[in-house]
């Protein structure tokens, strides 16, 4: 949210999202609800993009403006190009860390988050970026998608899967194991009542929760 990015100053950098409609800027010219149209829709595509190079040395040059140091996040490097452009860029910084955040999304978030958070403590940079390698994979995240079309449309589900979805009214659950997103279940009912049942599922074992 924009209260937890201006708390712990954390500086965000966009993807492009490709829609049948054109490519935008995710979250400064589209957010979650317009995303939420283009996927509903059983033959519309909404894939992710991410941005050039030049776009990225843009980006750190004005974040060093405002800090010594400087860590940046992607999103996981079996998630798209992010990382390795990334990557590329930060060669032309001293101050530069680029650190594979294993996740996409939310995941990608509690991994800033957790990051802030050593900041805040005086962690220094080489200490954040080890203690973080250390619990990345410990965050699970999972995500329910209205249809399975997308799946299908990348290779990560078979089309008579997405047809069966359709047509018994499932929904995908997904999940990002070891940086990569994957089908993991279907859940029945509603878009709501799948998200509540994916929940239910995914804290079913409260043992094996870290707090």
């Amino acid at each position: 949210s924009a209260e937890m990015l201006e708390k712990y100053g954390i500086e965000e950098m966009y993807l492009y999202i490709k829609t049948p409609s054109g490519r935008f800027a995710d979250t400064r010219e589209i957010d979650s609800d317009n995303l939420t149209q283009f996927i509903s829709q059983e033959y519309s595509v909404a894939t992710t993009d991410s941005v050039t190079i030049e776009e990225y040395e843009e980006f750190f040059a004005d974040v060093l403006t405002k800090a010594e140091r400087v860590i940046h996040f992607s999103l996981s490097s079996r998630c798209g190009e992010s990382y390795r452009g990334a990557v590329k860029a930060a060669k032309g910084f001293d101050h530069v860390n680029v650190v594979d955040s294993g996740h996409i999304s939310g995941g990608q978030g509690m991994v800033v988050l957790y990051a802030a958070k050593l900041a805040k403590e005086e962690k220094t940079v080489e200490e954040i970026c080890r203690e973080v390698e250390k619990v990345k994979f410990k965050i699970r995240m999972k995500f329910i998608m209205p249809s399975a079309h997308i799946f299908s449309q990348n290779g990560r589900a078979k089309g008579i899967t997405a047809r069966a979805c359709q047509v018994f009214q499932l929904h995908p659950l997904g999940e990002v194991k070891q940086g990569k997103a994957r089908l993991t279940g279907l859940l029945g009912g509603s878009v709501e009542q799948a998200r509540l049942q994916g929940i239910r599922w995914s804290l079913r074992n409260k043992k094996k929760i870290c707090k």
